[in-house]
C-alpha cells in the first residue's frame, strides 16, 4: 500500500477540490492498475477505502479545529 498512497492521496484531493472528478475506491484501483500496469502488488479496494476512510477523518478533526464553536 505504501508505495501508492500518494497517488490515493492526490486523486482524493482532486475530487475534494472538483466534484466531478470524485473517485471511489474502485475507479482509484483502475488507474492504479492503468498507471502501474506489471505491478502484482496493488491494494484492493477495501485497502484504498479504509485508507480513503482515514484521509476524510483527518480532513474533519482538520476541519473542526479551524471553525470556532458555535459559528
Amino acid at each position: 500500500m505504501d508505495p501508492f498512497k500518494q497517488d490515493i492521496v492526490d486523486m482524493f484531493n482532486l475530487s475534494r477540490d472538483n466534484e466531478a472528478l470524485r473517485h471511489g475506491p474502485g475507479k482509484m484501483l483502475m488507474e492504479l492498475k492503468w498507471k502501474y500496469p506489471r505491478r502484482l502488488d496493488l491494494p484492493s479496494e477495501t485497502e484504498i477505502q479504509s485508507f480513503i476512510s482515514s484521509l476524510v477523518a483527518k480532513q474533519r478533526r482538520t476541519l473542526c479545529r479551524t471553525i470556532p464553536f458555535g459559528k
